[in-house]
């Protein structure tokens, strides 16, 4: 495996270069927290139960009928104060959101395209949430700013020129972060390296494929994970209340879902994590509370199925008032941090068993943060997208993953977005930085290209 930035890629030199993919571009505020003695709850999660609360298949409730593409055909929906898809309870407080996450999905597409959702008093960013073809239903785990009127715009656009096209878009609300002004605590985010905790194929934390109807508990709080080796990865202590997983599935031989929650499962549950067709394997990023005994339970609907969760993060309560750490700071808008289509880049795409460096101090450094804020930052969130994968060469595989993780430690036995040729697949995805603020990327087969859209940063100290 060589390592090296573009430049060093394009020049075929052997030595690490540093990208510096973010020095250039025009760096976006971050929200300043209200006026407010103590930080208090601000930037803290909280989960609630997954809840729909936009389906426009459905009508009457927000938004309903079909969407076109284009920035005339976008639509608003609200965030703070949204009740559920059929209406009764506020399943988001009238106030004191900074951001909410959901699952936004799209299905019924027309044509090929992509979903950009941003405040509704900010101008379109230059980023994307969901990347889609015709015909396919594409669910992302997604970070949602409101505007000052509680609501988010959604955007529909083509992935090519021409006219026409319409598609459905759903919207599953599964927690937010709250601003300083709220009373109610939640809890903050410790990210970490990637690390497994579960592959069914290899007796990680099961064994075997999950069948039809089947669910398993898998233990979070003191799990072990491998590749390399991290014993007590997730501490075995109470205060750790929420898990971050990316979850992968492969090889169902059906059409299934796969859901999950912090309690055991009776009957079919009536929300889902992860949707995928027979044969198909596929990621998402999950944040799912931990239940009462520390452990999460993991469902499938159909046929069998392998599952693999790579531990991103987790959720932690009772950490000190006057910490920022773990705070979770949402940008005002998403920012695209890097391009490898960009001919400021070298539009040149990563190859096999490549890994490039992307060099964050200049960002870290230039986001405007008010003074309450002001601290390092650990990590960030990011929508991931891999596409274009290409292979010029004869190969047995025609399939690929792209693997985040922190420079200076080894390459993890992990992935954070799978895809394949001709495929855009979007994943959001926690990404710790180094200690020097630096980012490492690993494609493991073919050559691809990839974009990274930066919705908040995660404050260490």
């Amino acid at each position: 495996m060589r390592t090296g930035s573009k430049l060093g890629r394009l020049m075929l030199s052997a030595v690490t270069l540093v990208g510096t993919a973010v020095v250039s571009l025009g760096l976006p505020p971050l929200p300043a927290p209200l006026a407010h003695a103590a930080l208090g709850a601000g930037g803290e999660y909280h989960p609630v139960a997954p809840t729909r609360i936009l389906d426009t298949r459905l009508p009457g409730h927000q938004s309903s009928g079909a969407r076109g593409f284009g920035d005339l055909a976008a639509f608003d929906v609200r965030l703070v104060g949204a009740t559920a898809q059929a209406g009764g309870a506020s399943v988001l407080p009238q106030g004191d959101v900074l951001a909410v996450v959901a699952n936004v999905s799209v299905t019924g597409a027309t044509r090929g395209g992509f979903l950009t959702a941003f405040p509704t008093n900010k101008v379109r960013p230059d980023a994307s949430n969901v990347n889609f073809r015709a015909g396919e239903s594409v669910p992302n785990l997604t970070l949602l700013r409101p505007g000052s009127d509680g609501k988010v715009r959604i955007v529909l656009l083509p992935d090519a020129a021409g006219d026409g096209g319409t598609a459905h878009v759903l919207i599953d609300v599964v927690g937010y972060f709250t601003t300083s002004s709220s009373a109610a605590r939640g809890a903050r985010l410790v990210s970490l390296a990637p690390g497994r905790i579960l592959d069914s194929r290899n007796n990680v934390g099961y064994s075997g494929p999950i069948g039809p109807g089947g669910w398993f508990k898998l233990p979070i709080r003191g799990a072990d994970a491998i590749g390399p080796a991290r014993a007590d990865y997730i501490p075995n202590s109470n205060s750790v209340v929420g898990v971050i997983l990316n979850v992968t599935a492969t090889a169902p031989t059906n059409s299934t879902f796969i859901t999950i929650q912090p309690t055991d499962i009776s009957g079919f549950p009536s929300t889902s994590s992860l949707n995928l067709a027979a044969g198909q394997t596929k990621a998402n990023l999950i944040m799912v509370p931990v239940g009462a005994d520390g452990a999460v339970r993991l469902f499938n609907e159909a046929g069998t199925v392998h599952l693999i969760a790579d531990v991103v993060g987790y959720f932690k309560a009772g950490v000190n008032d006057e910490s920022r750490a773990g705070r979770v700071v949402p940008l005002d808008r998403p920012f695209r941090a890097f391009d490898t289509r960009s001919t400021a880049l070298g539009a040149a795409k990563l190859g096999s068993g490549q890994e490039e460096t992307w060099n964050f101090d200049p960002f870290v450094k230039s986001v405007k943060l008010s003074e309450a804020w002001v601290g390092e930052q650990d990590a960030l969130i990011m929508n991931l997208t891999a596409t274009d994968l290409s292979f010029p060469y004869q190969t047995a595989r025609q399939d690929s993953f792209i693997t985040l993780h922190p420079s200076g430690t080894p390459l993890p036995t992990s992935s954070n977005v799978n895809f394949l040729p001709g495929q855009s697949v979007p994943n959001l995805a926690v990404a710790r930085l180094s200690g020097d603020n630096k980012l490492l990327a690993y494609n493991d087969n073919g050559f691809v290209h990839y974009i990274g859209d930066v919705a908040a940063v995660v404050l260490e100290d």
